[in-house]
């Protein structure tokens, strides 16, 4: 549970089962004629550059959101969170989880406290990466609609943009601000089709009262990968994927002083990899819990271990060579996920 428990065990909150969707949470489009078409298009109908989006913990704001994700156990089924984020504009915010239903439930209810200790371990990556951060090659990778009519959520207008992957990855739908790009709801499916997350803003307040507010703070210490500087340092030789899905390039290489976290863990590398919307993790970290082959040495890049989980559309192969741990983790197929993990060996 090493890694899963640091990034992947997160979104294990984020895959629950078919529930009735909150009408506070629909998107609803106007009667009105006016809305998108602020964007040029190209000679094939699609968007000639991409839009630039503003993010919620950038601004002063309270937001309700609801978020639905695919359950492991009941086909087709969803699990839904009611959370609340509340930033102050200046780099600080907060993350809770207010309800929950399950895809065995009917009505919301109080969330139990396991998930209420991920998301107060977990809000960190939940803002920063579950959460959708435009990045580079979003002209390249994907074919960009806007819809001409404007839609609404939680009672501001919105435009719509159809989002389609040129290279079969999973497409996606965003809705923002009218006013500000600022991005209120999205929904990302995968290579099938498939819904692996949807994110859709219910409540926003832009003049929010922030008394008492305990706001996030990292629970480790981390660094962008410089061997060179860096003063978290690495026990292992990193091994780097010679296999990348299309499009996909480096967005962030960091260390985390994770030593002692876990029994026989030391310190972790990260590699963020992403096709602008999409993203790949790559985490490797020492592991001298387990004495491989009963105490016998192995070939260097042996594995005695590979296995695969899937949690709310997030799918993950993890395995140990000698005296290391490595984790591949991703919305991508199971076929990209197993190969970027092969690539590194």
């Amino acid at each position: 549970m090493r890694w899963l428990s640091l990034v992947s065990i997160s979104l294990l909150f984020t895959s629950c089962e078919e529930v009735h969707k909150a009408d506070a949470g629909s998107v609803t489009t106007q009667s009105a004629t006016a809305g998108g078409g602020n964007l040029p298009d190209n000679s094939a109908g699609f968007l000639s550059e991409p839009p630039q989006f503003t993010y919620p913990e950038d601004s002063n704001i309270y937001l309700q959101r609801e978020v639905e994700v695919p359950s492991n156990s009941a086909a087709g089924g969803f699990h839904v969170f009611h959370e609340v984020l509340r930033a102050d504009g200046q780099g600080l915010f907060n993350l809770k989880i207010i309800e929950t239903m399950m895809a065995s439930d009917t009505v919301f209810g109080a969330p139990s406290v396991d998930v209420e200790i991920t998301y107060q371990d977990q809000q960190r990556y939940m803002v920063k990466y579950r959460d959708i951060h435009l990045g580079r090659g979003l002209s390249q990778n994907f074919n960009w609609t806007e819809d001409p009519v404007l839609q609404q959520i939680a009672g501001v207008d919105c435009v719509h943009y159809t989002v389609e992957s040129v290279h079969g990855l999973g497409d996606a739908e965003f809705w923002t601000d009218a006013n500000n790009e600022m991005l209120l709801a999205y929904t990302l499916f995968d290579n099938a089709g498939e819904i692996t997350l949807k994110l859709t803003t219910t409540v926003i307040d832009t003049a929010p009262v922030h008394g008492g507010v305990g706001w996030s703070s990292p629970l480790v210490n981390e660094q962008n990968f410089d061997p060179e500087n860096n003063t978290i340092t690495l026990d292992f030789e990193v091994s780097q994927p010679a296999y990348l899905p299309p499009g996909f390039y480096t967005k962030s290489v960091r260390v985390l002083d994770s030593l002692g976290m876990f029994p026989g863990m030391g310190n972790s590398h990260v590699a963020l990899f992403s096709d602008g919307i999409h993203q790949l993790f790559v985490a490797q970290h020492s592991d001298n819990s387990v004495v491989n082959n009963g105490g016998m040495s192995q070939a260097p890049n042996s594995i005695t271990l590979a296995k695969f989980s899937e949690i709310g559309g997030i799918r993950m192969v993890e395995g140990n060579p000698p005296l290391k741990r490595v984790y591949v983790v991703g919305s991508m197929s199971r076929d990209e996920i197993h190969t970027v993990f092969s690539s590194l060996f």
